[in-house]
């Protein structure tokens, strides 16, 4: 457990440090491009940014090093926090759907290879438990989104 920590710290860092290099560099981004259809805001593949006189200061959202287009949005910033809220959704509905799908299989193994001895029996009804609680956040990834939305717009 203290590796997998570990290692997810480290990789929290690691994207830490590389957002604060690439803003150093050119300065954040002041516009987006949406990975989501997001009602109000815009649909998957735009790039949206603050209004045209002061327009963006940096908008390079793929990365070329060129100044990209975007759309101009009065709420463009709001748009840019729920897709990466809705990005975000994602990453944990992937992560807890496999990490669910293994528990269920270790469950299973422990079920069938328990041979009677009631400890195993308790251990699988145990990582069952730990599986639903998995499906129940995989459920709650999906909720949280459109609560945060539903506030924010």
């Amino acid at each position: 457990m203290k590796k997998i920590v570990s290692f997810l710290a480290l990789l929290s860092l690691f994207f830490f440090i590389s957002f604060f290099v690439t803003a150093a560099i050119h300065g954040p981004n002041e516009c987006c491009k949406l990975d989501h259809t997001i009602s109000d805001c815009g649909n998957q593949g735009d790039i949206i940014g603050p209004p045209n006189p002061p327009g963006p200061k940096w908008c390079d959202v793929d990365g070329d090093g060129i100044m990209d287009a975007s759309t101009y949005k009065s709420n463009w910033a709001t748009c840019c926090f729920l897709d990466s809220i809705y990005t975000t959704s994602d990453w944990l509905i992937r992560i807890f759907m496999a990490s669910s799908l293994i528990v269920f299989a270790f469950a299973g193994y422990l079920f069938l290879s328990s041979g009677g001895d009631t400890g195993k029996v308790e251990q699988a009804k145990t990582f069952i438990l730990y599986g639903i609680i998995g499906l129940f956040l995989v459920l709650l990834s999906r909720v949280i989104p459109a609560i945060i939305k539903a506030i924010v717009l």
